[in-house]
């Protein structure tokens, strides 16, 4: 048998304003009903003891709160136990500080709740570029990039809706979406061997899920060329600079229009200019200027065209 790669042993979670003094009743022999309705605490997980050996597959089933996610998270410390102890790789996950922690959760773990939903493509590159910055990682050093997104490992919870984006298990939806990470999202897409393997993971997602609505720069020229309705959608400058803006500051971000503008005109430059895929439009794909509608009149048009294509 292979050696064991995470273990747990005598786990306990006990949720509540003070989860020691709720510790000290439970190893008394108080039960979950007392512990709740005596002391208001309650009982998460009690007395976990689990082997994960070395490429092994483990499932844990059960029935929703009953703490399967409660149980997952203690492994990287999303969730931090009231008592217990967990390794892996024979390394105490307790004893780690911040620093070691955050290592920990980029180089070692990742977690994902999949289901079916979009696959926004383009925040797959903007994914890989943080986890670059985050990393310190040169961003035209295209075999660095590679092996970086191997390990680091690209997820999303499918449970939610638009889809969170995880890297190494942490949520990093909106932190992508800010101007330093948009800087060098082309110089990373512009790097073959960082392309290659966006496009393998984006296909194999796409056999799995047989009715997968996806968009970016390269979905129907590159990575799903066979889809039988693509869409290639365009706008004046102006609209996209403002549309930019009101997003970024939705968000929180102070910004300049300016350099928003010149941002959006530098990643059109070496999208359309790379020498590796370079942004294009398909040759059957439907042509929509969004500069003067709405979402819901954009949205009016593509439904069409899809209806037509089923009725035929």
């Amino acid at each position: 048998m292979s050696a064991v790669k995470i273990k747990i042993e005598s786990l306990y979670k006990i949720f509540g304003k003070n989860p020691k003094e709720g510790m000290k009743h439970v190893k008394n022999g108080v039960d979950k009903v007392e512990l709740l309705e005596k002391y208001n605490h309650v009982l998460g997980l009690k007395d976990i003891n689990l082997d994960i050996h070395e490429k092994s597959i483990q499932v844990v089933v059960g029935l929703s709160g009953s703490g399967k996610s409660t149980l997952i998270r203690h492994i990287n410390r999303l969730i931090e136990p009231t008592s217990g102890k967990i390794t892996v790789d024979r390394t105490d996950v307790m004893s780690y500080d911040k620093i070691a922690l955050r290592n920990f959760r980029r180089q070692k773990t990742a977690m994902v709740f999949q289901r079916f939903a979009l696959m926004p493509h383009m925040t797959v590159i903007k994914h890989v570029s943080l986890g670059l910055e985050m990393q310190g990682i040169d961003p035209t050093d295209g075999k660095a990039l590679a092996r970086t997104i191997q390990k680091i490992g690209i997820r999303f919870d499918w449970e939610k809706q638009p889809p969170a984006i995880l890297l190494g298990g942490r949520d990093v939806s909106k932190r992508i979406r800010d101007l330093e990470i948009s800087n060098v999202v082309s110089i990373v897409a512009k790097q073959a061997e960082v392309r290659k393997i966006l496009v393998d993971q984006q296909r194999a997602i796409g056999k799995s899920h047989p009715l997968l609505v996806t968009e970016g720069r390269d979905q129907g020229s590159i990575v799903f060329p066979d889809a039988p309705v693509q869409f290639f959608l365009e706008a004046e400058m102006n609209e996209r600079t403002q549309r930019r803006v009101q997003q970024l500051r939705e968000s929180g971000s102070s910004v300049d229009v300016t350099q928003v503008q010149d941002d959006i005109l530098a990643r059109d430059r070496l999208d359309t200019t790379r020498d590796d895929d370079p942004l294009i439009c398909p040759k059957d794909a439907i042509m929509i200027d969004t500069s003067d509608k709405t979402v819901m009149e954009v949205a009016d048009l593509m439904e069409e065209a899809v209806n037509n294509y089923l009725s035929t």
